[in-house]
């Protein structure tokens, strides 16, 4: 705190004036449509209705309800208790921050290097847009696994479980988190693959215990389900059905837009998490360095991005993190202009894009971009392992020099 005091200082005052300086929609925002109505049901005390109304991120809920009871008791409105909701999730996304920058200093990295990073935790244009949308939990989620795969480089088994399962129990989305973190950890994989699935287990349990049907009826509480309506930024777009579109829809819906095939739904949520299975395997047999789990972390979450039919400006954010952190653990001495990239890149794309452009060429713009980020980071982490030979620090250190080496933290 001595050495970083002002830095952490700075955070908290920026993520309490991104939170407090905008006046959010509340009242037409997904915050109204989701989670309104099942956090009051919480904060009065009906935990058997908050049951039944919480939506797939009713986990988020629960760990954000005591900010959100304080801003009740004091007789705030809507607005003030969704900037009590959020301003926990701001300030995971600070911590994150902090935390980087400090990285940056030991390694000499310059203050505007550690001013660059701090910005894209606290104010980055991407978090806004979450909060705009109504889902500051976008924001904790991506801090909680960027987190979890930092504290498990470190060899902190017990922190890396349990904050991967509170991102998981957060949002299911952090499922796909799993793998960088077991394979990030030198030792204690049980260990924190049990604390992960009991944190995650207190907060999501109930909530699909008391769906209508039990389990077998908890499939939309999970978010398996992708709903009808496309967005052009994702690889299924063309796969979509055009529909008879009229100019009163255009308040909502742009013009040529499309309805997801029946097949899609409830199997594209599965997909990205069964893909992040085979991707940690072959990145555990390629043996790449103890920093590579952060870049294996955000080729799952930019597959993510690319697979889902329900693809929003704020789903980016957690993809961003990962590469924040990335550059900011990585030996290099240059700031994190990667993680800046791509948040001019998301901003380009979900912002100004649609304003210009009809939704067909948004999406082969977006493919255009997406995918050859995709198979450069695969190539990165996995070219080694497909072309059949051993990784530098094989062949530098020889295979039991490099198992040692890895077994060491990378953070003290």
């Amino acid at each position: 705190m001595r050495r970083h005091g002002w830095w952490g200082l700075f955070a908290v005052v920026g993520s309490i004036a991104m939170t407090w300086a905008h006046k959010w929609p509340v009242s037409v925002n997904d915050f109204k449509v989701e989670a309104s109505q099942p956090l009051g049901a919480l904060l009065q005390g009906h935990f058997s209705r908050f049951l039944d109304l919480a939506p797939a991120y009713g986990g988020s809920l629960e760990l954000r309800a005591p900010f959100a009871l304080i801003a009740s008791l004091s007789g705030s409105d809507a607005l003030a208790i969704f900037r009590a909701t959020a301003l926990p999730c701001l300030l995971a996304a600070a911590a994150l921050g902090v935390w980087l920058v400090a990285r940056l200093r030991k390694r000499g990295c310059g203050v505007a290097a550690q001013a660059c990073v701090l910005v894209l935790c606290v104010a980055n244009p991407i978090i806004y847009e979450a909060l705009s949308y109504g889902h500051p939990e976008e924001v904790l989620g991506a801090a909680l696994s960027v987190g979890a795969v930092l504290c498990a480089m470190a060899d902190r088994p017990v922190w890396a479980g349990l904050l991967l399962g509170l991102a998981v129990g957060n949002k299911e989305w952090a499922l796909v988190a799993v793998g960088p973190v077991l394979v990030a950890l030198p030792s204690g994989h049980l260990k924190a693959a049990a604390i992960a699935a009991a944190t995650a287990s207190l907060m999501v349990v109930p909530i699909v215990l008391a769906s209508p049907g039990g389990v077998a009826g908890s499939t939309g509480r999970l978010a398996t389900q992708t709903g009808s309506t496309f967005y052009p930024f994702q690889v299924w777009w063309f796969l979509g059905h055009p529909f008879h579109w009229i100019p009163a829809m255009a308040a909502t819906i742009p013009e040529g837009s499309r309805l997801g095939p029946a097949w899609l739904s409830g199997r594209a949520h599965l997909m990205i998490v069964g893909i992040a299975v085979p991707l940690s395997l072959l990145y555990h047999r390629s043996r790449r360095p103890t920093r590579s789990p952060l870049l294996l972390l955000a080729l799952v979450l930019l597959l993510r991005c690319i697979l889902d039919p329900w693809d929003l400006v704020y789903y980016v954010l957690p993809f961003i993190l990962a590469i924040v952190a990335w550059e900011s653990v990585s030996r290099s001495q240059r700031g994190p202009v990667w993680s800046v990239a791509a948040t001019i890149a998301t901003w380009i794309l979900f912002m100004v894009l649609p304003r210009h452009v009809s939704v067909d060429v948004q999406a082969i713009v977006c493919l255009v971009v997406a995918l050859p980020v995709a198979l450069l980071l695969a190539r990165t982490l996995f070219g080694p392992a497909l072309r059949g030979g051993a990784p530098a620090g094989d062949r530098r250190l020889g295979r039991r020099g490099y198992q040692a080496s890895a077994r060491r933290p990378v953070f003290r």
